[in-house]
């Protein structure tokens, strides 16, 4: 499955071009403010919405995009291009990455498995990220199938590889039960034989991040959240204009829900009511398609 290029405001514009004005018109987005609008290729709409606004279209390298103003607000000056690259986990489940474009290069959120290595490298390589250009690979938790190619990915584009330490040992000893709750002989087996880091894909991170952890320095205006329950040190992304990066915390799997892998189920629960007193328009899960976190919240 081919990547899905989402534009939102997220990173610096580069060029701008002529400004018209509307009003009144309807624009696809995500449970989000005007202020925030996400542009999908490849099409997921969850709902639409209008309102009265100057539109202004930017096109960088060839791509265009939209910033919103009001005559209340000033007009946002940032934009970004979100790159969704899904491919197949286990029976009908798919896992994602999502590659983000900014000022200063490309980060690239979790990794996908191994297997789907080929793949997930022709979808950065049609995203136009190339050795130098990917600044960083964020990890929002150590299971294979979210960091299997963060090794390989970090020696070809020179990236430098970050997560939260309390999943270290999994990706530096390849065990995906490294500092979860004690799993019964047969779990431990399954996870051995199917759910395991190969020695050559095991590596130590460059960087440690912990709560409020500020990714402004690579182009991207987000902080990182620690939300534990799926693993220990599970975290999130968290981007100033609503988007989240969940991880494997909450997922879509049929609906937005939380993931059906969970380690600890109280401390996964605390961590939902900890996104619930956050500004969070559209959540982007490690499985399934994004959705508007007011979605989620009308069951939870």
């Amino acid at each position: 499955m081919s990547g899905k290029n989402v534009s939102g405001i997220l990173a610096p514009i580069h060029q701008k071009k002529d400004v018209e004005d509307e009003s009144d018109r309807t624009y696809p987005q995500m449970g989000m403010s005007p202020f925030s609008l996400l542009t999908l290729k490849g099409g997921y709409y969850p709902h639409f919405t209008s309102w009265s606004k100057t539109r202004e279209k930017i096109d960088l390298e060839n791509q265009i995009f939209t910033s919103i103003t009001t005559p209340k607000q000033k007009k946002v000056q940032i934009i970004v291009e979100i790159t969704i690259i899904t491919k197949p986990f286990i029976l009908n489940v798919s896992v994602n990455c999502y590659l983000i474009r900014t000022s200063n290069g490309f980060i690239l959120i979790d990794t996908g498995r191994p297997k789907k290595r080929n793949a997930i490298e022709k979808e950065l390589e049609s995203a136009d990220c190339h050795p130098g250009d990917l600044k960083l690979i964020i990890l929002t938790h150590g299971d294979f199938d979210h960091c299997g190619n963060a090794a390989y990915f970090r020696k070809k584009f020179g990236a430098q590889i970050a997560m939260h330490k309390a999943d270290s040992g999994m990706v530096e000893h390849g065990n995906m039960l490294w500092n979860r709750r004690k799993r019964n002989i047969l779990t431990r087996m399954v996870f051995k034989l199917l759910f395991r880091l190969g020695k050559s894909d095991r590596f130590k991170p460059d960087l440690f991040f912990d709560e409020g952890y500020d990714f402004s320095e690579y182009g991207f205006d987000a902080k990182a959240l620690e939300i534990p329950g799926h693993s220990k040190g599970s975290i999130g992304i968290l981007a100033t204009s609503g988007e989240l990066f969940c991880g494997d915390l909450l997922a879509n799997v049929g609906k937005p829900d939380l993931w059906s892998i969970i380690d600890d189920s109280y401390v996964a629960h605390a961590s939902v009511e900890k996104l619930k007193s956050l500004q969070i328009n559209t959540v982007f899960p490690g499985h399934g398609q994004p959705f508007p976190m007011e979605l989620f919240l009308k069951t939870h």
